[in-house]
């Protein structure tokens, strides 16, 4: 909205960078998706109702934490920083402008956010239980850190998805690594097991 790139406007990859930019007493940075829905949640409660606003960010350490940075995200936020040294340090808003807008309602919803319900994992529930126990036995494989690049919000919910067969179990990156790294370590002891077999039969 200024017209150019500037640091504060980079800053918004990072964790607290959007209150920096557009100054507000009383802000809360919060990252990493199970902290942000802990948050939400105290705040419908009534809680923290001294802060004036919230900067959520579902990745760890903010977008350039997240889990589809295709750099490594500690060497991209490096980046990240030497790039908004060489940038002007100027707003990366017109403060009026948003100000005018907010007034004209223009970042007010047309309708409020309704609760998706709850998918039930069967229509009985004898089968349900079932089910149940099936995606528990699935959630305690998981990393548990709901990082989103299976596609779904949370491990759990994932778990649910795969017994529901609305996933494949193998779309869980770290699941796939470890899998990868135990049948390497198999065909590792089986050439090792080879290599002592042949040097007795010599």
């Amino acid at each position: 909205m200024s017209g150019g790139e500037t640091a504060s406007g980079l800053s918004w990859a990072f964790m607290g960078g959007f209150p920096r930019s557009l100054p507000a007493e009383n802000t809360l940075p919060v990252a990493g998706l199970r902290n942000v829905m802990r948050i939400l949640d105290d705040v419908e409660k009534g809680r923290l109702r001294r802060y004036a606003f919230i900067d959520c960010h579902a990745c760890p350490e903010g977008c350039v934490g997240g889990c589809l940075t295709v750099e490594n995200p500690y060497v991209a936020r490096g980046k990240a920083i030497r790039l908004g040294q060489r940038l002007p340090a100027g707003p990366a808003t017109d403060r009026d402008l948003v100000e005018q807008r907010y007034k004209e309602g223009a970042y007010q919803m047309d309708e409020p956010l309704a609760a998706r319900p709850l998918r039930p994992l069967a229509s009985d529930v004898s089968s349900a239980i079932t089910k149940m126990k099936e995606r528990d036995r699935i959630l305690a494989s998981l990393p548990g850190i709901d990082c989103g690049a299976c596609g779904a919000p949370s491990c759990h919910a994932f778990a649910a998805d795969v017994v529901l067969g609305e996933t494949e179990r193998e779309l869980c990156v770290f699941s796939w690594q470890r899998e990868l790294f135990d049948r390497i370590e198999e065909l590792a002891r089986l050439v090792n097991l080879q290599k002592q077999t042949d040097g007795g039969n010599r």
